[in-house]
């Protein structure tokens, strides 16, 4: 996960800055915003896979500044929060959650919807 913590730096701020209205930077910026993402909810994984549950909030949280909608980051970071014992924090996560989809005029995906609802039962 060191690789991780290097690159997240250089993925995270704003791609292309030198051109900011080249419609071919706007198409690249976006590629490169997906991949951040995935790689930052992916690194997540691994750290929460590995016992590192602060480390993976740490991750879902650098997504979620990418992009507060992400289901996936914000998934992880309710997972997260309950490995930590921190009830309060997955059910704040899991708010926000849904918040940021509404204001899209989402909803949450079912495995969205089952994780939350895990919340209501523990």
């Amino acid at each position: 996960m060191g690789c991780w913590s290097s690159v997240r730096g250089d993925l995270a701020g704003p791609s292309f800055a030198d051109v900011p209205y080249a419609e071919w930077a706007d198409v690249e910026r976006t590629n490169v915003r997906r991949r951040y993402l995935s790689a930052a909810v992916r690194a997540g994984e691994l750290l929460l896979a590995a016992g590192r549950a602060d480390a993976a909030s740490t991750a879902a949280r650098q997504a979620l500044e990418a992009d507060r909608a992400s289901e996936p980051a914000h998934r992880l970071l309710v997972r997260a929060r309950r490995s930590l014992g921190d009830v309060d924090g997955a059910r704040h996560a899991g708010g926000a959650c849904v918040a940021a989809l509404a204001e899209l005029g989402l909803e949450p995906d079912p495995a969205t919807l089952a994780l939350l609802a895990d919340d209501v039962t523990a």
